[in-house]
């Protein structure tokens, strides 16, 4: 029975590696026949995705040339783009230092083409940069620096991420009672938007303001508001 499941398993994986290859041999094709410039961009940031788990050198590889080419036809939001995918390559590298670096350089690149919608998704992907490399402290101020780009533009979607995202920081700095006025305002935004975007965030930010009334003792609010994550987690699943 254990040779016939490891057979399987074996076949599986090989069936998998299979049809990845013939995705990267079809994008490969279909960049030596694209001519328009933004196609081949495009081709180009497709390659880098596939490759930045198999083989991240390959995958910087193409993203020099996707950067190259976004330069000269002065395309902002793939250099963006590009910029995300490249510190995530960083990030699946352990170079927490290199990634932050990159992304940095990304806000700079936003704030000179004046693209606020980019410069709050800078921010933002910089504080997730600063929670990995454990340093709370520029996590939130990045996140708040977000937070009055996205609530300005009225991105009442991305509002509701960062209000997660600044309770999950300031749950970090050990002030559970500041972590829980930002999951609150999240709710109180989701409740009156009925966001389906956001639904998965709401049931995050239920899970989470438990875990900050589990910290300030309150055990009964705080098995209150786990069922309703967890209720809403197997709403989403179905």
């Amino acid at each position: 029975m254990t040779k016939k499941i490891l057979i399987i398993i074996f076949g599986t994986l090989c069936s998998c590696m299979f049809a990845q290859e013939q995705v990267a041999d079809s994008l490969r094709n279909k960049l030596m026949v694209d001519k328009n410039p933004s196609e081949k961009l495009d081709t180009y940031i497709s390659l880098a995705r596939y490759y930045k788990h198999q083989s991240p050198i390959k995958g910087r590889g193409f993203l020099k040339l996707a950067k190259g080419l976004a330069s000269q036809i002065k395309d902002t939001v793939n250099l963006f783009k590009i910029a995300e995918i490249e510190a995530s390559i960083y990030y699946i590298l352990g170079d927490s230092e290199k990634e932050i670096t990159i992304i940095k350089e990304a806000v700079l690149l936003v704030q000179h083409y004046k693209n606020k919608e980019l410069e709050a998704r800078a921010f933002k992907l910089l504080g997730n940069a600063f929670y990995e490399a454990l340093d709370y402290e520029s996590q939130l101020k990045n996140y708040l620096k977000s937070y009055a780009i996205a609530k300005k533009l009225q991105d009442t979607t991305l509002q509701i991420s960062l209000y997660n995202a600044i309770g999950v920081a300031y749950g970090e700095l050990k002030m559970p009672k500041k972590s829980l006025i930002y999951y609150e305002k999240g709710l109180q935004l989701y409740n009156q938007i009925s966001s389906p975007i956001s639904k998965s965030t709401a049931g995050t930010l239920w899970g989470n303001s438990g875990i900050s009334y589990d910290e300030l003792g309150n055990y009964e609010e705080a098995l209150r508001r786990a069922r309703i994550a967890k209720k809403i987690r197997v709403s989403i699943k179905h």
